[in-house]
């Protein structure tokens, strides 16, 4: 008799097991889906904000550059996105500002 109840003891370890396992893949599955597509937006964020900061480059005005990453924010579907809600300009004196 002192076997069968090993037996079972056994079984339901095993069991608990599957089942928390099953649990921390659930878990898992639900983080991956929360956590990449936040990092694809940033990386396309990122990689529209270089590339438009790149053309800026050319003596472009603060206002000129927020027009265009806007436009470009808006071509990219990120509709609800402003370019003066992901940075701001700081001239020399420390004066926020896009003029």
């Amino acid at each position: 008799m002192q076997q069968l109840s090993g037996i079972a003891t056994q079984r339901g370890a095993s069991v608990t097991s599957i089942v928390l396992i099953i649990l921390v893949l659930g878990v898992a599955a639900k983080l991956m889906v929360a956590i990449v597509p936040a990092q694809i937006g940033d990386y396309q964020l990122t990689k529209t904000l270089s590339a438009q900061l790149k053309e800026a480059n050319n003596n472009e005005t603060a206002k000129q550059f927020v027009e265009r990453v806007n436009r470009q924010l808006s071509i990219n579907a990120d509709y609800d996105t402003q370019a003066e809600d992901v940075f701001t300009f700081i001239d020399k004196n420390g004066t926020i500002g896009y003029s």
